[in-house]
């Protein structure tokens, strides 16, 4: 368990001080939780799809190598050879891509979500101890200024 400094925090103002602090951190750990969930989501998507985009279009590169072989020369064969150029481009671009986003990006990722998680119980604990303290603190303060309990006191004067 871990131990805090509350003896440091003695009044409500200081404990109310603090919680906005961290409830303003916890805010941003769940928003970049959310971030990372559907970055993660996405990155697992992209790297699916464009292995299948990848695939198809080496299978046309493939197919219009045969074409090409059967074509006598002339224009169809010239209009096929840009299109094959069109191709190769094409499975460049998806090469880059495919090596941008790798199976260790994505463990990077996943472990990044996991250290937003193992904040965000870290920083749930801390406001709940805090949270705790001031609710001590208030049980200890007078019930009000003058000292006295309104509600063991009479108001009736006899």
């Amino acid at each position: 368990m871990t131990h805090y400094s509350l003896q440091l925090l003695v009044d409500t103002a200081l404990c109310d001080e603090l919680l906005e602090k961290a409830l303003d951190h916890q805010q941003l750990l769940r928003a970049q939780q959310i971030e990372l969930e559907a970055d993660i989501r996405t990155f697992r998507t992209s790297i699916r799809d464009i292995g299948q985009q990848l695939d198809r279009a080496r299978n046309r590169l493939k197919v219009s190598d045969e074409v090409i072989k059967k074509l006598e020369e002339g224009p169809v064969k010239d209009e096929y050879i840009l299109n094959r150029t069109h191709q190769e481009y094409t499975v460049l671009v998806l090469k880059e891509r495919q090596e941008k986003k790798t199976p260790q990006q994505l463990l990077l990722k996943e472990l990044l979500l996991e250290k937003v998680m193992q904040e965000l119980a870290i920083q749930e604990n801390f406001i709940a101890v805090i949270s705790a303290h001031r609710i001590a603190l208030q049980n200890l303060l007078p019930p009000d200024s003058n000292g006295k309990d309104p509600d063991t006191e009479s108001t009736d004067d006899f």
